[in-house]
């Protein structure tokens, strides 16, 4: 186990006494790490899930805010700041000034903010997690995964100050599934967020389940793992624990590949990982597999991939089984897709059904088949030794 202590203990007056007896009773090694430290990891949580990320993250934890810049999968400046919305609610900041006051001179002590003007804010922690499934159930949104829920700069600054001014609890009836205890400094952690969209200029705003906790792992993973698309690994990965031996997700990516000739990096990269998850339901019954195999992969614990993303191999992969029904489309897919992406998608399910209805799921027959395109056709060739 590798266990680290954060501003909690690091800035208790009783900390050191803390750490020792955690470690005399439990025989665990603690690590207090420096507030700049912890800055660092919970940056490089946010990049080992979105490698992309471009921006700040900021991770907000009950006494601290880490803010870090990042962008091209580097750390570039970094501060941490106390300003955690359980310190703010306490009033347990200096000279006793107002909650606004103390993140307003906090924030003033960073020079670089603006310096993600037009970028993204990547949001860390308990609390904007939360904000995060309010906004989801006040929208009623179709998906209640926090990690990657995107809400555009303007409406998410709107948002923020609606639940800061919040004191009569008219919010209420959207707090499902969060504690009273984490009820009670959302106004905190919403007025944080209001003044960091001001001040930084961001465009957007997205949420993230890695942090912290994924940054100490991330940091300790050799370069060669680290510089893996996290994508396509847990797709691979997924693929491997519940697939069949027979089937081979790359094999099938590339023997359509022709049919696509014309899409982007980002597409091949999403077509490519739902060709990994195409046999994912192979196991259940016939009449459930499109319905499973959409809300699965809606809703499965994935990185690297946005909301849309998630939708495009949802409706990808259910459709290799067959069309998916309006009801469904209509709830979960509508919302996410536009409906070039949604042709995108049906197109890839289909050409999966193709693969897999002229090899029988057996990838050493499909490989001696090859399609290739003429304008709007599609050509298929099996030469005269092909084993059928």
């Amino acid at each position: 186990l590798t266990v680290i202590a954060t501003a909690a203990v690091r800035e208790a007056e009783d900390g050191d006494e803390f750490v020792d007896a955690v470690e005399q009773r439990c025989g665990l090694k603690i690590q207090a790490i420096p507030g700049e430290e912890e800055a660092r990891l919970s940056a490089l949580g946010v990049l080992s899930a979105i490698p992309e990320a471009d921006g700040l993250a900021g991770d907000l934890g009950g006494a601290s805010f880490e803010v870090v810049r990042v962008g091209k999968g580097k750390i570039h400046q970094q501060a941490t700041l106390p300003i955690g919305p359980i310190r703010l609610a306490s009033r347990d900041v200096q000279g006793g000034e107002s909650a606004q006051q103390a993140i307003d001179e906090n924030l003033a002590k960073i020079g670089w903010l603006d310096s993600a003007k037009g970028k993204t804010f990547y949001a860390v922690g308990g609390a904007w997690r939360a904000m995060a499934r309010i906004h989801m159930n006040l929208t009623d949104y179709p998906l209640l995964v926090a990690h990657h829920y995107e809400i555009p700069g303007k409406q998410a600054l709107a948002f923020a100050n609606t639940v800061a001014l919040d004191e009569n609890g008219m919010l209420g009836k959207f707090y499902s599934g969060i504690s009273k205890k984490r009820v009670g400094t959302l106004p905190f952690a919403a007025q944080l967020m209001s003044r960091l969209i001001e001040i930084a200029g961001v465009s957007r705003v997205v949420f993230s389940a890695y942090g912290l906790r994924e940054g100490c792992v991330f940091d300790r993973l050799p370069s060669e793992i680290r510089s893996d698309d996290p994508l396509i690994d847990a797709c691979r990965n997924l693929a491997w624990m519940t697939g069949r031996t027979t089937v081979d997700g790359e094999a099938l990516f590339h023997w359509m590949s022709p049919a696509f000739p014309d899409e982007s990096a980002q597409e091949r990269r999403l077509r490519r990982a739902a060709c990994l998850l195409a046999d994912l339901e192979w196991s259940e019954h016939p009449d459930y597999r499109v319905e499973h195999a959409l809300l699965r992969i809606l809703r499965y614990p994935m990185i690297g991939v946005d909301h849309p993303g998630r939708a495009y191999m949802g409706l990808a992969v259910a459709s290799r089984h067959a069309q998916v029904r309006p009801r469904l489309f209509d709830r979960f897919l509508e919302p996410l897709l536009d409906k070039k992406e949604a042709r995108r998608a049906r197109a890839t399910g289909l050409a999966m059904r193709l693969g897999y209805t002229l090899s029988g799921g057996v990838i050493a027959l499909l490989e001696q088949s090859h399609i290739r395109r003429e304008g709007d056709q599609l050509i298929f060739e099996l030469p005269e030794s092909a084993d059928v």
